[in-house]
């Protein structure tokens, strides 16, 4: 018991000491390095398509599995044939609006912070 009590205090004091820790390298390398340089940009693009992996593995597969997994949902058939409606579904819609979102952006010149990320950092 003391062991599961302990684990969230362990990786609270990470988080803790590693957040100010990484911000002070990063104020520090600020002026140290040149934000076009061909290693900067492959490290930023490795370390970009690093993060969101993780997000879509958590998006996609982790934080659903809860919900599926759920004894209501499993002993429930409407439950299920819903849930499983309303992912694909959602993901469809999030899919949609993004394209609107790019369309109109384009349409008016508006720029949208991150459709063009990379054209504008060119």
């Amino acid at each position: 018991m003391k062991r599961k009590q302990s684990k969230p205090k362990i990786i609270c004091m990470f988080i803790l000491l590693t957040t100010p820790a990484g911000t002070a390298v990063g104020i520090a390398i600020t002026n140290a390095y040149d934000e076009n340089s061909p290693t900067a940009l492959i490290v930023e693009g490795l370390l970009n398509a690093a993060s969101s992996g993780i997000l879509i593995y958590m998006a996609l597969v982790d934080l659903p599995a809860a919900d599926f997994m759920n004894p209501k949902l499993q002993n429930n058939g409407i439950l299920q044939v819903g849930a499983s409606v309303s992912l694909p579904l959602g993901l469809v819609l999030v899919s949609l609006g993004y394209l609107g979102l790019k369309k109109v952006s384009k349409k008016n010149e508006v720029p949208i912070k991150g459709l063009d990320y990379m054209k504008a950092r060119n």
